[in-house]
């Protein structure tokens, strides 16, 4: 039988993608209440990154099972 080692690794990805969505939602929170301290643009690119390398490791690990 595998190991379950995928398994852990993509939950902790998916914890990790639902904390950086958290931070998004509170900093769409604050732009909408006009208390933004940083400039939407990097935000925006941080956003980008992050989410798309987290999800490709997520489908990865689902798809591939790899360890």
């Amino acid at each position: 039988m595998f190991g379950w080692s995928w398994l852990r690794a993509k939950i902790i990805l998916v914890l990790i993608m639902s904390g950086v969505h958290g931070f998004f939602v509170r900093c769409v929170r604050e732009f909408a209440a006009d208390q933004n301290q940083r400039p939407p643009e990097i935000l925006q690119d941080i956003s980008m990154n992050y989410q798309r390398s987290l999800m490709i490791g997520i489908v990865l690990l689902a798809v591939v099972k790899p360890f």
